[in-house]
């Protein structure tokens, strides 16, 4: 769950940088990014009105409790495991992973990002606390847990670059571009 908002800036600039015409959210929670997305595509050229949405905002969650009206931002949402759930899906110009791949082990940390990689067309964007600090489930959500902390040096085996280190405190958000 987003609690922490120091990198939102950041991707907003990569969307606006980008321009992709195709988005795949990777564990959407609430679907804060959904409407980030809208926001920061469509309507930003004036296309108010979900007919007139010219981008495609796809999202994956594994928690369905979640839905709430953010998800009709989202052209579609697909409900269960991002390992399995990715595997049928179109190839998008853009996939973003928040605050989610820490909930995985390493090992499927590093299988989601092979499957990342290989749909989208240009870019994946990773957001992730650094240090993931110990947490279990929320709102009775297992999946909350935290399984896994990555640092820069964790993504050594792809190309990536590091869009920053963002936070205050003790609270950082670790955010790297990788390409396919």
């Amino acid at each position: 769950m987003l609690n922490r908002g120091s990198h939102l800036s950041a991707i907003i600039d990569e969307v606006l940088w980008l321009k992709p015409h195709s988005i795949l959210d990777v564990g959407i929670g609430w679907g804060l990014f959904g409407v980030i997305f809208r926001a920061f595509t469509d309507v930003r050229k004036s296309k108010l009105f979900p007919e007139n949405w010219s981008t495609k905002i796809d999202g994956i969650e594994i928690f369905e409790p979640y839905k709430n009206k953010a998800w009709e931002f989202y052209n579609n949402v697909y409900i269960g495991n991002a390992l399995e759930v990715i595997e049928p899906l179109e190839k998008y110009d853009f996939v973003y992973c928040g605050d989610m791949i820490e909930h995985l082990t390493k090992e499927d940390g590093y299988k989601l990002i092979d499957k990342m990689l290989q749909h989208t067309n240009k870019w994946v964007h990773i957001a992730t606390p650094m240090p993931a600090r110990e947490q279990g489930e929320i709102l009775g959500n297992l999946s909350e847990t935290h399984l896994s902390s990555w640092t820069e040096e964790g993504f050594n085996r792809y190309k990536y670059e590091k869009v920053g280190i963002f936070g205050w405190g003790q609270d950082y958000m670790l955010c790297v571009r990788l390409q396919s």
